[in-house]
């Protein structure tokens, strides 16, 4: 159904290719909706398309999961230098009551979106999916399963929720994405609200490989909280050097050790 630059849907679509450009909400009205995984090829693919608007921020696309969990094969986006889009423009994902939109494939090119309200993000592929030009402000949940998700320039998940990477999987922030990898976004905030979990299984860490130096609130690996404090790897000069799960030359910095209050980062 379509009214108003408005798109619903509770019946699956099976096309593809299922592409929204400029100022459009597609509104989910049932689980699973979109284009699904398919193990033995990376279409179909959901296009989230931006249209560039003069002096404006970019007229954005919106994917409302409206409660209802999705999990798409394949998420692709433009880019700058395709689009010539200006800072800031992205696609938005949504959802007012919690429901996960699982991605299972990435495209080379960084995708720009963020998320919001209570919508919580999986990664579950086996590339690397990159974020850009934009810090998801929801409550709900950052997951990396599988793969690399890297947080690139004027990317980050600044909202109050947990962050979990998994053992095998990695979150790697950019050098240009460290100042807003886990940079606050409500009004007022001048300090992280993160709290971060790596998790391990046997030889397999869940891994955060750092450009730049980044700050969270709790830090827990396994089913430990670790004490306040720098983390990194040996490379980085840490005063808490663990090179099971750090990489990179960035270093991060913890400022308590439990989940009394506001969001954590976990990884597996």
């Amino acid at each position: 159904n379509v009214a108003n630059n408005v798109v619903r849907s509770s019946a699956v679509l099976e096309s593809e290719a299922i592409m929204f450009m400029g100022r459009v909400t597609f509104i989910c009205e049932a689980e699973n909706v979109l284009p699904r995984y398919n193990p033995t090829k990376t279409n179909p693919v959901l296009y989230l398309g931006i249209q560039a608007n003069g002096h404006t921020k970019g007229v954005i696309t919106i994917l409302d999961l409206n409660g209802y969990d999705q999990e798409v094969n394949t998420l692709n986006g433009p880019t700058y230098e395709k689009m010539n889009l200006p800072a800031g423009a992205h696609a938005l994902v949504m959802s007012a009551t919690p429901a996960t939109l699982t991605v299972r494939h990435a495209v080379s090119d960084p995708l720009l979106m963020k998320v919001s309200g209570a919508a919580n993000l999986t990664y579950d592929g086996r590339e690397t999916l990159t974020l850009s030009n934009a810090v998801s402000d929801t409550t709900g949940d950052l997951l990396v399963k599988n793969g690399t998700l890297v947080f690139e320039y004027g990317a980050g998940w600044g909202g109050s929720s947990n962050v979990t990477i998994d053992a095998g999987a990695t979150l790697k922030v950019t050098a240009a994405g460290a100042p807003t990898a886990f940079a606050p976004v409500v009004p007022g905030k001048q300090l992280s609200l993160v709290n971060l979990k790596l998790e391990a299984d046997g030889e397999s860490y869940g891994k955060l490989d750092l450009g730049g130096n980044v700050a969270v609130r709790s830090l827990r690996i396994g089913d430990t909280f670790m004490p306040p404090g720098d983390y990194g790897s040996t490379a980085s000069g840490a005063a808490n050097p663990n090179d099971s799960h750090f990489t990179g030359t960035g270093v991060l910095h913890v400022r308590r050790a439990s989940l009394a209050e506001g969001f954590h980062l976990i990884l597996r």
